[in-house]
């Protein structure tokens, strides 16, 4: 793998990163334009996020329409703000 500091680019779309990457803080200080997917935002930089925790509201109340009383969820990843969203979302809903 090359590091983010060694890579030619004029910009850098960042989507799984974790908070204080150096590699970030090394495009941060390259003066790239930057765009952050699903995470924090950075000051100073755009970003797009999901509404996670509307997307399971509305998952979890789709298939209670559909006459579906028995569910599960399953994350294998390490918890992270996303994911705990969306295990509010569908606990909202289900309770």
């Amino acid at each position: 793998m090359v590091p983010a500091r060694d890579v030619p680019m004029d910009g850098a779309l960042v989507h799984v990163s974790e908070p204080g990457s150096p590699d970030v803080e090394w495009l941060r200080r390259r003066e790239l334009p930057l765009l952050t997917v699903d995470q924090d935002p950075l000051p100073g930089v755009p970003s797009i996020n999901v509404d996670d925790l509307a997307g399971a509201r509305a998952a979890a109340q789709h298939l209670l329409e559909r006459g579906h009383r028995r569910s599960a969820t399953l994350n294998l990843d390490p918890p992270s703000p996303p994911s705990l969203e969306r295990a509010r979302g569908w606990a909202e809903v289900l309770e």
